[in-house]
């Protein structure tokens, strides 16, 4: 069990790691609900940060359901190791979707971009 828990290891804190996967990612993975963008690193665990913003979903406690939502589909999708720097950022249209609907669609979409990152030739 301990090697799918989402420890402080597993999160991008600052803003310049942030920073880095904006300004050049190597992978992008579009849905509905949000933005997939991730950038290869030296080495280590697949990190995540999230972009949840007041104006997508203004309330704060639907800002905490799809937060948590998108952890559980990070843990429990991406345990490839693949040393790769995500940040999700949410779309409005994710507070509209229930839950099930947005794990699904979250599990997807870190699958798609695992694939895209353990294929060299795949396009990004």
């Amino acid at each position: 069990m301990a090697a799918l828990a989402f420890t402080n290891s597993h999160k991008l804190r600052q803003a310049s790691e942030f920073d880095l996967v904006f300004a050049s990612p190597d992978y992008r993975v579009s849905g509905p609900a949000c933005l997939l963008l991730a950038k290869r690193r030296g080495a280590g665990v697949n990190r995540l940060g999230m972009v949840v913003g007041k104006k997508k979903v203004p309330s704060a406690v639907r800002r905490n359901q799809i937060k948590r939502l998108i952890r559980e589909a990070f843990r429990t999708s991406t345990n490839r190791a693949q040393s790769l720097d995500m940040v999700v950022l949410v779309r409005p249209r994710a507070a509209e979707m229930t839950k099930p609907e947005l794990a699904t669609t979250m599990k997807q979409m870190f699958a798609k971009l695992l694939d895209r990152a353990g294929d060299t030739h795949a396009p990004k």
